[in-house]
């Protein structure tokens, strides 16, 4: 019986060389310019590459680009650089994904390989490559998220007809566990920050929980001391030197927060002190008016830098804890004193303080701006039984009452 002809253009199944196992599936296909190429993947067995065919069929009728599926990974990523994040993304996220594109993703081998062969297994092979050199966890997430974004620019451009990236398997999260201030070192943080031009600044990071981008970036038409409300609108941010003031990144930090009373009367000292400031500092030619409307700003009217921030935060408790240990005439003991902390360690330290005031996690998750409730309960849950056995107290207090 004559074999069947195989029809003109559906491709064809192929071992090379005869007899070593390596399959080869091939498909010709014609770029928008009239061009003809072949496209050959390799499987690892016949019906592999049987099955491999008909998935090239059928992104060929679906129009997936031939030409953008054969360059390189590398070069696409460079490509969507420029011609896709660039130009839609903040410049601190346009820097990330350059740094993780660069020093991640277009080295070989993933890099040189063709974009249209980018498979599952090739990622979950880098994100194990890169956990064994020390990565972190966290990093393994940005390197998965970034790929995967690259390649759904890749698919509306039909260079591809799968997200190799968002097929592959997830890099394990790990949460650090947080050691927030307690409640009687809560009090002393305030106590030590009384007088100095951070007071206002480090009250409101405690009783609110704003990242430190969105406190020093927070401008007076965003807070409203009649009603005790905080609308977080903005975010300070330096981009090659410069501060720029971008909206916060989700709609979940885009948020209204209610003020404590205590913490609106600060407010309104801040802006008094703020005001005969700004009347010594033009007076003597020394104000910058151009960011006129910050909340939080240095002695000449400019933005706060971040890190200037941090330093005089920690030198604040490493001199209150050098008091108290003069005051004890010993040196502290482990749990004594102020812990060490960032300015983002005072998120949770709200965090910590609402939970102990019976606040719940989905509460605490609007307060915070977090983008998900699962982020929220992987953070903190570990606080809350703690905060439940203290609800529980205060009940049972009443009911003795």
């Amino acid at each position: 019986m004559a074999k069947a002809r195989r029809e003109h253009g559906s491709g064809s199944v192929y071992e090379y060389p005869a007899g070593t196992g390596r399959w080869f599936a091939a498909l010709a296909s014609t770029d928008d310019a009239g061009r003809r190429h072949t496209i050959r993947r390799m499987a690892p067995t016949e019906a592999a590459a049987k099955r491999l065919l008909t998935k090239m069929r059928d992104g060929r009728d679906e129009g997936i680009d031939a030409t953008g599926g054969q360059q390189t990974v590398a070069r696409f990523l460079s490509s969507w650089l420029e011609v896709s994040a660039r130009p839609r993304v903040r410049p601190s996220t346009y820097r990330r994904y350059e740094q993780i594109v660069r020093v991640h993703l277009s080295p070989p081998p993933l890099g040189r390989m063709r974009l249209e062969a980018l498979r599952p297994e090739h990622v979950d092979r880098l994100l194990e490559s890169r956990r064994k050199a020390g990565a972190a966890p966290k990093t393994l997430q940005h390197i998965r998220a970034t790929l995967r974004r690259a390649l759904n620019y890749a698919r509306r451009q039909r260079y591809v007809s799968d997200n190799a990236a968002s097929l592959s398997e997830p890099p394990k999260m790990e949460y650090r566990e947080v050691h927030p201030l307690s409640v009687d070192q809560a009090r002393g943080l305030l106590r030590a920050m009384r007088g100095d031009r951070l007071e206002t600044l480090i009250t409101l990071a405690i009783a609110v929980g704003l990242r430190q981008g969105e406190a020093l970036g927070l401008k007076w038409a965003n807070v409203d001391l009649e009603s005790r409300a905080v609308h977080v609108r903005q975010s300070l941010t330096r981009v090659d030197g410069k501060y720029q003031l971008v909206e916060v990144k989700t709609n979940r930090s885009r948020r209204t927060v209610a003020l404590p009373g205590p913490v609106a009367e600060s407010l309104r000292a801040h802006r008094e002190r703020q005001h005969a400031e700004r009347t010594l500092a033009v007076g003597a030619g020394a104000w910058d008016g151009a960011w006129d409307g910050l909340v939080f700003r240095a002695e000449d009217g400019a933005p706060l830098n971040g890190a200037t921030v941090t330093r005089r935060f920690q030198a604040i408790l490493r001199a209150e804890n050098s008091r108290v240990a003069a005051e004890l005439g010993r040196p502290l003991r482990e749990g004594e004193g102020l812990p060490h902390q960032r300015f983002h360690d005072l998120r949770h330290a709200c965090a910590s303080l609402l939970l102990a005031q019976g606040v719940t996690l989905p509460e605490i998750q609007d307060v915070l701006g977090h983008a998900t409730y699962t982020f929220t309960r992987d953070v903190y849950a570990h606080l809350a039984p703690e905060a439940k056995r203290n609800a529980a107290d205060k009940m049972g207090a009443f009911l003795d009452a």
